[in-house]
Formats: structure tokens, sequence, C-alpha cells
């Protein structure tokens, strides 16, 4: 179950802003409509682990960067 209002993201958003990289955050139902526009230029995934090679645990905020 989400948390109401996406603090996760928000936190992930302020994060990588706060780094100086540029940031848009959009909800999950935005995504294929920026994908399909090729408004997309990178995609940050976050999880509660990541495995060295590459597996993740646990659904964390996803960052789409146009």
């Amino acid at each position: 179950m989400r948390r109401r209002g996406a603090p996760g993201a928000r936190l992930t958003a302020w994060e990588l802003q706060r780094s100086g990289v540029p940031t848009t955050l959009i909800t999950d139902n935005m995504a294929g409509h920026f994908m399909a526009k090729g408004a997309i230029q990178s995609v940050v995934v976050g999880a509660d682990r990541i495995a060295s090679n590459g597996d993740t645990i646990g659904g964390s905020p996803t960052e789409i960067r146009d």
C-alpha cells in the first residue's frame, strides 16, 4: 500500500534537486505520456535494497528526468 502524498518520491526529488540534478516529479500515470512524446532523458529508480547484481527489493519512488 502506498502512502498518501508520495512522501518517498518527494524526498528523492528534494535530494536530487539539492544535489543540482534538474528534476521533475510526475505521477505514475503520466510516465507513458511523456515517454510516448520522447520527453524522457533519464530515469532514476530507487529501492529499499539493491543487490550487487542489480536485483531490487521493495518499491521506492521512481524519478524521470525531462
